[in-house]
């Protein structure tokens, strides 16, 4: 009895007591490591010691160093002694690296401009990611870019397609990468090709349809481009492509850099993360875990994922070239992703080997996403799905790039209490590659079939392909006080500043559209849109009234009605009153011009207000004037109708 109160008391005594301990390149791991001149020097060192931490101790990587390997905490800290694990140094010098790569230093000319690493290089089962020369590089694939149409399949075991090399090539055991439909691309393994029909497995997701497109790829046969890649998992060696030996070739050896399993109260800061061949940050059945100033590049797969967690925090961080997803939420309550930048998300079609790549994606209750930048994404920039989430001031751009019919933000279900406020969203391209269709769809703001219960207001949307604001099949929803201008740019199927969609059997209802500007500078496209594909009342939707509907160009027939028998209908204001009796209170164009000269559009994508000169007197849709300035509240925008010369001096 008494060595156990011993044993405790010192326990006791241990966690009064945290230690700071201190790890860098100069160091030695058979130091103590609590003092900077006497610093451990490996991750190896951290994770034997890691039994040892206790709650509140806090590990310090130096900055300007580089750490190989991954990073293993047992020890949960407390709601007052938090473990932290940051960097320490000078100001000056860069984030402490965290990497999972290693450099391939030692090749074997196989002939052909075809180099094989001499040794094993890692023993993952394989690469999601491989950089050359400081470039995130693809694998090789057939053909060298574009798709192989295929003519037909057999359900999704097999595919047939005239375009591929029967008689000089049998893929069998590469990989087979098929866009099925606009929205899902799979990939898989070809277990045997005979004549112009690929057989596969490990697919997914969906029915290909024919008259869409495939490639081949993870085959050494691909290489024919310089860096072009591939790994063989059985020998663990990659091959590469080059004119000469290749240089600075840099391979996943790890799949995380943390991967922490029920744990609470850690604090992850300013560290820089490159090179993990999975998630970097794999947070399961944790709380209170937060990810903050942190850069992540060059990820295989996802930068941070949380699965089953309450009040994580992914806060102020910088995540590039990310090989799926940048931020993945599932099964979440109270999670924070905010303040945080995501560029150039899942942008190579076929690497990750599951679907969706989306910049965020949060599946939760009472989770809140706000004041993220999001930049040139493979598919949907935030997609969203939970109750009582907060989706707000955040700045989405090109997103689409890699798929089709979807959205800078997506959702398709009952989101009840959601709001979606203040954001803003530009340029959703949507690509049709692969596909047999010219015409983009993606759209600004996409609420999909099943979707519920969600509050849209005051957001911005310009520059999509396909539609400002999509509403298909949905269901009690409120959208009010958003400025959708000049979108529907690829003047494809789906058309409008506003659009909503009967095309299935879910009741499209109470919906409440009010106080919107919805406002296009072309001379044929539709500001509100309805389409009836099953022969429902086309004004079944709910209520629209007080809104701006704006074409300046051609200020008629802008409001349209397709319905089911494939019947179109084009209103202008005052026809539109007379048919449907709504919009009693709404406006027509303030004023209308031969060219797009003399109308500005202006937004403002920051925390603070934004002070715009202007050329000239300007008025607003609803009348207001500008003499030679403008100034915007945060995340909100303009249309502007040039109206005059300035009358005060101090703008000109």
């Amino acid at each position: 009895m008494k060595k156990l109160i011993i044993i405790l008391f010192l326990f006791l005594f241990r966690s009064s007591l945290a230690v700071q301990y201190y790890v860098s390149n100069l160091g030695s791991d058979s130091n103590n490591g609590t003092d900077p001149t006497t610093s451990w020097q490996t991750l190896s060192k951290v994770n034997s010691m890691s039994p040892a931490f206790v709650a509140g101790d806090r590990i310090y990587f130096k900055r300007g160093d580089t750490f190989s390997g991954t990073i293993t905490l047992t020890t949960s800290g407390t709601v007052s002694n938090k473990i932290l694990i940051a960097s320490y140094g000078s100001i000056y010098d860069p984030y402490p690296v965290i990497t999972g790569f290693t450099t391939v230093t030692a090749w074997t000319n196989l002939g052909s401009n075809i180099w094989e690493s001499t040794n094993s290089v890692s023993s993952l089962d394989r690469f999601n990611i491989v950089v050359v020369n400081g470039v995130n590089t693809p694998m090789g694939r057939y053909p060298n870019s574009g798709y192989v149409t295929y003519q037909s399949h057999s359900g999704d075991t097999a595919i047939t397609a005239s375009g591929l090399p029967a008689s000089t090539t049998n893929w069998t055991g590469a990989d087979i990468v098929i866009r099925k439909n606009k929205y899902t691309i799979d990939r898989g393994n070809i277990t045997f090709h005979v004549g112009n029909t690929l057989h596969y497995k490990n697919l997914y997701a969906d029915v290909p349809t024919k008259g869409f497109g495939t490639f081949i790829e993870n085959d050494p046969r691909t290489l024919d481009v310089q860096n072009e890649w591939y790994y063989n998992v059985s020998t663990g060696k990659i091959r590469v492509y080059s004119v000469g030996p290749p240089t600075n070739v840099k391979v996943p050896a790890h799949d995380y850099a943390f991967k922490l399993s029920n744990k609470s109260y850690i604090n992850i800061e300013g560290l820089a993360f490159e090179g993990f061949n999975r998630t970097t940050v794999y947070l399961y059945h944790t709380d209170h875990i937060s990810v903050t100033n942190c850069t992540f590049t060059n990820c295989g797969q996802d930068a941070v994922n949380s699965t089953i967690s309450s009040y994580n925090v992914i806060q102020g961080n910088s995540i590039s070239q990310s090989n799926k997803d940048g931020v993945v939420i599932k099964q979440a309550s109270n999670d924070l992703i905010t303040n945080n930048t995501l560029n150039n998300i899942g942008l190579f079609i076929g690497m990750p080997q599951y679907n969706v790549e989306s910049a965020i994606y949060v599946f939760g209750n009472s989770c809140t996403v706000t004041y993220n930048k999001i930049d040139s994404v493979q598919y949907h920039g935030i997609m969203f799905e939970g109750t009582f989430l907060n989706i707000s001031n955040n700045f989405i751009s090109h997103a689409c790039i890699g798929k089709d019919d979807g959205g800078g933000t997506y959702t398709s279900s009952n989101d009840s209490g959601t709001v979606l406020s203040n954001n803003i969203v530009l340029n959703v391209v949507g690509n049709t590659e692969g596909t047999p269709d010219n015409y983009a769809s993606s759209v600004g703001f996409y609420f999909d079939s099943h979707s519920q219960n969600i509050r849209v207001e005051n957001n911005t949307v310009s520059g999509s392909a396909g539609a400002g604001i999509m509403i298909s099949n949905a269901q009690n929803m409120i959208i009010r006080g958003n400025t959708s201008y000049n979108n529907s740019v690829s003047r494809g199927f789906t058309t409008g500043e506003l659009r909503l969609q009967y095309i299935m059997f879910d009741p499209l209802k109470n919906i409440s559209i009010r106080n919107n500007i919805l406002a296009n500078t072309t001379t044929n496209m539709p500001v509100f849109a309805i389409w009836d594909a099953i022969g429902n009342s086309m004004l079944g939707y709910g209520i629209s009234d007080s809104n701006y509907y704006v074409r300046p160009l051609n200020n008629d027939h802008y409001i349209y009605l397709l319905n089911s028998s494939g019947t179109n209908t084009n209103y202008n204001l005052s026809r539109w009153r007379t048919y449907s009796s709504q919009d009693a209170h709404s406006f027509s164009t303030p004023k209308t011009f031969s060219s797009t000269n003399s109308i500005r559009f202006e937004y403002n994508a920051t925390q603070f207000n934004k002070t715009v000169r202007l050329d000239a007197k300007y008025i607003d849709v609803k009348g207001n004037v500008f003499n030679g300035t403008i100034t915007l509240a945060p995340y909100a925008s303009s249309v502007l109708f040039k109206d005059g010369n300035t009358t005060s001096s101090e703008n000109k």
